[in-house]
């Protein structure tokens, strides 16, 4: 059985950490994108919001935006 599906099934803020891990390991992206693939996943939003609150706080997460009022847009990297 695949890691990810287990990992799933036992403890989802795990897997969607290790989700965010290797969605943004190309580079930065816009957290749109994030969550977006994230919830395409099956993550649930709470679960994802949890997953990058542990993931920043131990510094492994950045964020980032760009602009001002309607065109504000926000960016999602991993530090290494």
């Amino acid at each position: 059985m695949d890691v990810y599906l287990i990992n799933a099934l036992f403890n989802p803020r795990e897997y969607a950490k290790r989700f965010i891990v290797d969605f943004l390991e190309a580079g930065e992206k816009l957290t749109t994108e994030l969550d977006e693939a994230a919830k395409a996943a099956g993550i649930s939003k709470n679960t994802l919001n949890r997953a990058k609150t542990d993931l920043s706080k131990n510094g492994m997460l950045k964020f980032r935006n760009e602009g001002f009022g309607r065109s504000k847009t926000f960016y999602s990297r991993i530090e290494n």
